[in-house]
């Protein structure tokens, strides 16, 4: 967001008139010394031209030049709250000035008072409705806010007067991204680099569209054409690494992530996405510290995290395993999915053993299914008011805190059981099923980032189902047109609408033989049971799936069937066909 600058004009410098003609001549003197300092400041020598500007201020303590371009140099300079004092005070004397309203408004956005700021760059447009910054500057504010169509129409009309304003044609790209407008993302990219074709981000933007498109070839021509142009931009760096390793290169991954780490120790995505690939290869330790990253604001948002202060919780109390909690009461709360939820509260009969006094802060569809769990001295869902506590620690920093960096810690063995009254019910409910009951679960939810690559469609899905099998839907996410399918395949029974929380499903799996499913909550609850689960995975699967193993150090009874190839469930469904009816037979 570049500042505006205005030439300063003899109008805007007349003092009162000396009858002696000395007034003149201090009019013309601050006039030069006014024209030497905006030509310095234009130039980016800020402290030489502050100096003149101080030399008119001595002067002409009211004048309005010098004490709006003082401030942008304060501005610039990092000492904003200086800035918008200063330019508060030039915009009294001169209200009407374009270029201190919008350069006002730049400083009060960075201060955090976007109401005012907004009120600025609405007063210059009332003034000049053509002007391309205001524009520009207030869709940056409705960006800052993700309130989507009017940044988008900002940025629009911003170009619309200056069709080479590359700067909101790159926030529009941004904006398009965010919906999901590939199209349009790429147009808008294509023609920044048209303007100015030396612009790393702007190839580095345009290699994340193509990822998006799956132009992956493009893609890394793109990130890596970005690095030529600039080698000390770590971003690209990342969004090669995370493309490398959703393809497969896990060693040219690691490599990526080591450049951005190299440029930056602390990047927050570098550490964020390295951790992953450490805890995919087996590198807990470093893993588990790594992946703390995960709170940065901007890692934060991409994973839809529970933050502990929108939830109340005082972040001068969290645990990591540095205090003793013998005696402590210990909050524990949810922070992702239903399946992480799941898969860590493992650790809690640990807690209970070293003495902590355990409150459970969960999903509330898990919260009769974690009553089952013995000690816990409390359990609440959340955004319920939290309780007193002494410490608190997300359940997925656990392994952290715990220091559990081998494998043969992380009691892969049942942990949770389900309601025996539930498990009764289910019995007699599936008791006309004589042969092998096959739970199966095709898709994870819509709102994972990752879920067009691991889900599947019931078309598709059912082709690993023996001709004599017999199946119970465990599938709650179901569109009406693919329920149409499933229900008129007589191998599948469904009785998800009475399923209403994951007790429910605990129950109805307990009387399951098998469950055979994608990465999603029903594979952790199921395999947290103690129930043999097949998990179908992507090529590049999450990372706690590890990769090159059939087994999982999370869960006993688990097998994993792999994709040979990126985007290939063709291999795994045949696998797995005959692997059920080879079960089928064995009966």
């Amino acid at each position: 967001m570049s500042p505006i600058y205005n030439k300063p004009t003899h109008r805007s410098l007349k003092g009162p008139k000396d009858p002696r003609g000395i007034g003149s001549k201090l009019t013309l003197r601050i006039q030069s010394l006014l024209n030497q300092a905006v030509d310095l400041h234009q130039r980016g020598a800020l402290k030489e031209a502050q100096g003149l500007y101080d030399s008119v201020l001595a002067a002409d303590p009211k004048n309005f030049e010098a004490l709006h371009l003082s401030g942008l140099i304060a501005y610039q300079c990092q000492n904003t709250l200086k800035g918008v004092q200063l330019m508060r005070e030039a915009l009294k004397i001169n209200s009407q000035s374009i270029a201190c309203l919008v350069n006002l408004g730049l400083a009060e956005h960075a201060i955090g008072d976007l109401a005012t700021a907004i009120q600025r760059y609405h007063r210059a447009l009332s003034i000049k409705k053509d002007l391309p910054q205001a524009h520009y500057n207030l869709a940056n504010i409705h960006k800052e806010q993700n309130n989507w169509n009017e940044a988008k129409l900002g940025y629009e009309i911003a170009i619309t007067l200056k069709p080479d304003y590359w700067e909101a044609l790159l926030n529009l790209a941004n904006i398009s991204e965010s919906t999901r407008e590939w199209t349009l993302a790429l147009q808008c990219l294509n023609r920044v680099i048209k303007i100015i074709p030396n612009l790393s981000k702007a190839y580095n933007n345009r290699g994340n569209i193509f990822k998006k498109l799956e132009r992956w070839r493009e893609s890394i021509q793109d990130y890596d054409t970005s690095i030529q142009l600039d080698h000390t931009y770590p971003d690209v760096y990342v969004n090669k690494g995370n493309l490398l390793k959703e393809l497969g290169y896990w060693d040219h991954a690691s490599a990526c992530y080591k450049h951005c780490l190299e440029l930056n120790h602390f990047h927050p995505k570098g550490v964020w996405n390295q951790s992953l690939l450490s805890l995919m290869q087996g590198q807990f330790k470093q893993g588990w510290l790594g992946y703390e990253a995960r709170w940065d604001r901007e890692n934060a948002e991409a994973l839809n995290l529970r933050l502990s202060g929108s939830l109340g919780i005082n972040e001068q109390k969290k645990w990591r395993g540095n205090e003793i909690i013998k005696g402590q009461r210990l909050l524990l709360y949810a922070e992702q999915g239903f399946g992480d939820s799941i898969q860590f509260i493992r650790f809690v009969p640990n807690l209970i053993n070293m003495g902590a006094v355990v409150i459970l802060m969960v999903q509330k569809p898990l919260l009769e299914l974690f009553n089952q769990i013995d000690g816990v001295y409390l359990i609440l869902e959340m955004g319920q008011e939290v309780p007193e506590h002494d410490l608190s620690c997300p359940l997925m920093s656990l392994p952290l805190a715990l220091k559990l960096h081998e494998e043969e810690n992380f009691n892969k063995y049942p942990y949770l059981k389900a309601d025996p009254f539930k498990v009764s019910r289910w019995e007699a409910r599936l008791s006309h099923i004589k042969s092998l009951r096959v739970g199966i679960a095709w898709r994870g939810s819509t709102s994972h980032a990752n879920d067009k690559f691991r889900s599947l469609h019931f078309e598709q899905f059912k082709k690993c189902i023996p001709i004599d099998a017999q199946c119970v839907s465990l599938q709650k996410e179901v569109s009406k047109e693919e329920g149409a399918i499933v229900e008129l395949d007589k191998r599948v029974e469904d009785y998800t609408v009475e399923l209403n929380d994951f007790s429910d499903t605990a129950g109805l799996c307990a009387n399951l033989d098998l469950i055979i499913c994608v990465d999603t909550s029903v594979a952790h609850l199921a395999s947290a049971l103690g129930k043999p689960v097949w998990i179908m995975l992507a090529y590049s699967p999450d990372w706690r799936w590890m990769i090159n193993r059939a087994d999982s150090p999370w869960y006993d009874k688990v097998v994993l069937y792999r994709q040979d190839a990126f985007g290939e469930w063709d291999g795994v469904l045949n696998e797995i066909k005959s692997d059920w009816s080879e079960k089928i037979k064995a009966r």
